[in-house]
């Protein structure tokens, strides 16, 4: 049995990846359109620090993002069988 709320965790996951994505061209777009008259150690260190911060995104946080919204779409529980029994 697939639970309503694990659908609901899901869509969660899913909107936040696509929020990260949507972020991630943004500043994809941000570093192409950077000042080309910007030179030196500055910009250097500048650019290599949004490198590593934007491929962490890409390979770290998307990922994981992509996981979780699979693991709880795709989330099963067994259905619980009430003992009529029982008192």
């Amino acid at each position: 049995m697939h639970p309503s709320e694990a659908e609901v965790i899901s869509k969660a996951f899913g909107e936040v990846r696509i929020a990260a994505e949507i972020h991630q061209g943004a500043l994809q777009e941000i570093i192409g359109a950077l000042d080309p008259g910007w030179e030196g150690n500055q910009k250097s260190r500048f650019l290599e620090a949004l490198r590593i911060t934007t491929g962490r995104i890409r390979n770290i946080l998307l990922p994981q993002l992509r996981f979780f919204e699979k693991k709880y779409r795709e989330y099963m529980v067994d259905p619980v069988i009430e003992d009529a029994g029982k008192t």
